[in-house]
């Protein structure tokens, strides 16, 4: 057997001669990792999930190269709708175990598909913000948030028990309770559920305590009260006494009901009143709000597309005075990219853009035009070519990837992810030349990013295969 810290033989009595560490301190260690890793296995088998996580991170506090473990936390993890967390997890698991790992597999279905790991930044930053507007008593701003939340990541646990308190907060038990259902359907253990769920329903085992301990007191004191009774001297046969008269029960009663519909009149029904408004002038505020912002908006959108059409005349005016195939080319591209921005083709005004040079046009118009179309179009249609190569790559079509992928990065250099697929495109394809061009491309342009780290691994593999 060798020794776990220096690799060097044990001797029978367990020690190292190189390091002097006992070996039975490593063995012990290491059975008991293995042993809440089991124990966490079969707490996820039963979706006892917040169990199992409490188990595997103890198992990977005695042995943080339990690869099966980390990768199992991390599946744990993205099944509680924390795939930040999960992705951490298979990162450290990768670390220490680089080949025949499954985590590589779970890393990609993540990384390498931009729509799942958008959502995860998006539910990330809306759970943060719905924080914020807590910690501003800005409730009905976070239940908005929240809502975006949950619509993103149905299985969030720890968003769906924030949307349970704030249904608490609000004396909303039954909408809470429904929540906390669900909530213990994905995790039947969750204690964060269940202590919401106590307060709601109430302690049972507590009701109970106090009827047993009424009644041993009642056996109690019977001997007393039989001691009582037998002290009691009984009435004289000949006393008399007349009966109280129910008219007087009724002026009670009438009495009673009037006290209370008066404390009702004079305290309950202004204050719901005045809850009622403050409720109805928050809505109208938020609303008023709402609006002016989208009359903002379309004010706006007005004054441009006001600008963009009285420039489109001075140019049309303008073109009338040049001559010239070359010219002609030129700004006739210019007004079939303003009639397809016009259109909402903004993917074909930005096709013809790419195809014009700022310098070549002669008036201030013209380039106003130019810039104006290229502030609206570039960086929509860029992303939008992106994901149709996206997916073209994802079929194993390269060449039509390649197509839409370059157009994509022309008309805007800073879209790393087409810069990326072009690269990883003529990688397989087998065209090192241009793979290597391109993963080089991005480690200079963009350097220190999560994509420039990815080139710089496959650039390594090309490298060391050539």
């Amino acid at each position: 057997m060798d020794c776990m810290k220096c690799h060097s033989a044990i001797q029978k009595d367990h020690t190292c001669p190189t390091c002097g560490v006992n070996a039975d301190f490593f063995k012990k260690a290491y059975n008991t990792a293995n042993y809440y890793y089991n124990s966490g296995l079969e707490k996820a088998k039963i979706r006892d999930l917040s169990g199992a996580v409490s188990d595997l991170n103890k198992a990977l506090k005695y042995k943080k190269e339990l690869t099966d473990a980390r990768n199992l936390l991390g599946l744990v993890y993205f099944e509680m709708g924390e795939t930040a967390k999960a992705v951490r997890e298979w990162k450290i698991s990768l670390h220490f175990q680089p080949n025949d790992n499954l985590a590589k597999t779970y890393e990609s279905y993540i990384l390498d598909n931009p729509g799942r790991l958008d959502n995860a930044n998006q539910v990330a930053k809306k759970y943060n913000q719905t924080l914020t507007y807590m910690k501003q008593k800005n409730e009905d701003m976070a239940f908005i948030q929240i809502k975006k939340v949950l619509t993103l990541s149905p299985n969030f646990i720890k968003g769906q028990l924030l949307l349970a308190f704030m249904h608490l907060k609000n004396d909303e038990k039954e909408k809470a309770k429904k929540i906390l259902e669900k909530v213990l359907k994905m995790d039947t253990h969750n204690m964060t559920a269940i202590r919401y769920m106590t307060a709601i329903n109430g302690n049972s085992n507590g009701v109970a305590l106090n009827v047993s301990q009424e009644k041993k007191e009642d056996k109690k004191e019977e001997p007393v009260q039989k001691q009582v009774d037998k002290k009691v001297s009984a009435k004289p046969l000949g006393s008399y006494k007349e009966p109280v008269s129910n008219m007087r029960n009724l002026v009670y009663i009438f009495i009673g009901f009037a006290v209370c519909f008066l404390a009702m009149w004079f305290l309950v029904i202004p204050s719901k009143v005045s809850s009622t408004k403050e409720a109805m002038q928050k809505s109208q505020t938020s609303a008023e709000e709402e609006l002016a912002a989208k009359n903002a908006t379309i004010t706006s959108l007005k004054e441009k597309n006001k600008t963009l059409t009285t420039n489109n005349k001075k140019l049309t005016k303008e073109l009338e005075t040049y001559r010239g195939d070359d010219a002609k080319s030129l700004y006739d591209r210019l007004l079939l990219a303003s009639q397809y921005y016009y259109d909402n083709d903004r993917v074909s005004a930005a096709e013809e853009l790419i195809q014009i040079k700022e310098s070549d046009l002669k008036t201030d118009t013209a380039k106003q035009v130019y810039q104006d179309l290229c502030e609206n179009t570039l960086e929509y249609a860029s992303q939008s070519l992106y994901g149709q190569g996206w997916n073209q790559y994802n079929v194993g079509n390269y060449d039509e990837a390649l197509e839409l992928l370059k157009k994509s990065y022309e008309m805007n250099k800073e879209n790393t992810e087409s810069l990326y697929f072009m690269a990883r495109c003529y990688d397989r394809k087998g065209d090192t030349k241009n793979a290597k061009k391109y993963y080089n491309l991005l480690i200079k342009d963009f350097p220190g990013t999560s994509r420039a780290n990815d080139a710089q691994g496959y650039l390594n593999t090309l490298e060391a295969n050539s």
